[in-house]
């Protein structure tokens, strides 16, 4: 064998392994450092791989090198990787800047088009209404709304007559 399952094992021990928490440090966590054989995030660092921030003054983020004005609305703060930098949004925020609702978060998986955002506010797209934006008031590409469902022409599928169904199949 070339070694390399005696190299996976000694990582698999329960002590703290010195090279294996600067091997952590380098590849796992932005703003570590191993201190007494132990990965940690350098002062005023914090988060699951050290890459959030918390040594500026309230309602600043760091930006670079220089703490700034937070850029980030509705509370989300900046998080700093090796090139980039973004807002960690709290729920239900999202956006580069934390700037809209994030709509696509409050529907099933598959029915993410149910909602739009509206600035401050998540509405039904034009096809549903209700409170869950889950009764369908029209079909797309000539489906026709019988009772609470949409009948579709032949080559189209889906809730809303969205899907085109692939070459070669009829609904």
């Amino acid at each position: 064998m070339n070694g390399t399952l005696e190299n996976c094992e000694k990582f698999n021990k329960e002590e703290k392994d010195p090279e294996y928490e600067e091997f952590r440090c380098k590849s796992l966590r932005v703003n570590g450092e191993v201190r007494d054989g132990v990965c940690q995030c350098k002062p005023n660092w914090k988060g699951p791989i050290c890459n959030e921030y918390h040594g500026c003054e309230e309602g600043q983020s760091l930006y670079g090198s220089v703490c700034t004005n937070n850029v980030c609305q509705h509370g989300g703060s900046l998080a700093v990787g090796k090139n980039l930098v973004e807002c960690i949004c709290p729920v239900p925020w999202d956006g580069r800047n934390c700037e809209r609702l994030a709509c696509w978060r409050k529907t099933d998986h598959g029915a993410e088009k149910r909602f739009r955002n509206a600035g401050d506010k998540c509405v039904c797209s034009n096809y549903y209404k209700g409170e869950n934006c889950d009764e369908i008031i029209s079909c797309l590409n000539g489906g026709k709304l019988d009772g609470s469902q949409c009948k579709c022409p032949d080559h189209f599928g889906g809730e809303i007559c969205e899907k085109k169904c692939p070459k070669g199949m009829v609904t």
